[in-house]
């Protein structure tokens, strides 16, 4: 259980990269289920993953302990891929992530229940009531409604939205911010700064106000330090939802705009996420019930979930007929089309490498 202090969103960043989780997963399900999640096996765990031959780091850490909390307890636990309480086992999600076919289809499940607070994320006292959201439904809801969001505006914006009842406000001052930035062309930078600093003070006026800007880790209480440390904590945390929402599949990161934005053909996915998945959170007070609700490996129910949607899908883009996949059940209709989308993945790259030794020959 962690205590929520803070007055903005934050997204795991640990592991940065979502498919590195996967090995990990998988090591402690098949070495420590069934024992407690302690010191002893959060050590046992971290030598064994510094053995394995996918691990990259460099050896094994000197805090072990908590270098095994840091990648487990974080976006494993989180998620809902692990129960690490009474002891360590794989959820059902978990096992469709490690073990099953399509990792992306539950990565985005278990986004979509990510909920603050719950009873894993609870606020303390003195920002009691900020927060009544799940972050990634409602980061992807300004994506779709925007047309794309910005890093820029991610951090400054979307990050201080902590309760989904203030999302107007929140898509309002990025569509302001859009028309203002036009007349600092110039001064681009400039201008965000003074815009990502306002916000912060905003946002922690009270804390600013009571003296509270002491940042763990450091006895530095000047405002100047504060801001760099929240400015430092924004970044990274906008950094981890682009690479969490690009895992799924859905969205397109441009690097050149600092950007993301949905893919065209998966527009209808989203829209009936959108349309379908509840915005308010649940079970805050009842681990168990959050528990089940969470470790779910099929739900909530995606556009993709449905036999019609799919085949539908199959045969825009491919010449199957309606004759041909009928009486098929869901999961093989989906093994057909991941069939063929790698195949146009393949084709695609086929012809780019001939455009390149075309181009080099030339």
């Amino acid at each position: 259980m962690a205590y929520l202090k803070n007055k903005a969103l934050f997204f795991t960043t640990s592991p940065r990269t979502p498919s590195k989780m996967i090995p990990e997963i998988r090591l402690l399900s098949e070495h420590f289920t069934g024992r407690s999640w302690n010191k002893q096996s959060q050590v046992e765990f971290i030598d064994l993953l510094a053995q394995s031959d996918f691990f990259e780091g460099n050896g094994s850490p000197k805090n072990k302990d908590f270098s095994a909390r840091d990648r487990i307890n974080r976006a494993p636990k989180s998620l809902g891929f692990v129960n690490l309480s009474p002891h360590i086992e794989l959820t059902d999600a978990g096992k469709a992530l490690v073990y099953g076919k399509r990792p992306q289809e539950v990565f985005l499940r278990q986004l979509l229940k990510f909920q603050l607070p719950s009873p894993y994320h609870i606020e303390a006292e003195t920002i009691d009531g900020s927060f009544y959201i799940k972050p990634y439904l409602e980061i992807m809801r300004l994506i779709r409604d925007l047309g794309s969001l910005s890093f820029d505006e991610l951090k400054i914006f979307a990050l201080m939205l902590t309760d989904y009842r203030q999302y107007d406000t929140v898509k309002n001052a990025i569509l302001d911010f859009r028309v203002e930035r036009e007349t600092h062309k110039g001064q681009y930078k400039k201008y965000v700064d003074k815009k990502w600093t306002d916000a912060l003070l905003q946002t922690y006026s009270e804390d600013i106000d009571a003296g509270n800007t002491k940042t763990r880790e450091t006895t530095d209480k000047s405002l100047k330090k504060f801001l760099t440390t929240k400015k430092s904590n924004t970044r990274d945390y906008t950094d981890a939802c682009f690479r969490y929402l690009r895992y799924t599949g859905l969205v397109a990161i441009s690097h050149k705009n600092r950007s993301i934005e949905f893919y065209p053909d998966k527009l209808k996915e989203v829209d009936f996420i959108l349309n379908n998945v509840d915005r308010k959170p649940i079970f805050v007070n009842d681990e168990e019930c959050y528990k089940e609700y969470l470790f779910n490996s099929t739900t909530p129910m995606l556009y993709v979930d449905n036999i019609e949607n799919i085949i539908d899908h199959i045969m825009h883009i491919s010449d199957y007929t309606q004759r041909q996949l009928a009486g098929k059940n869901i999961e093989e209709l989906k093994d057909i089309r991941d069939d063929i989308v790698a195949e146009h993945k393949e084709a695609v790259i086929k012809a780019q490498v001939t455009e390149i030794k075309s181009y080099a020959l030339y």
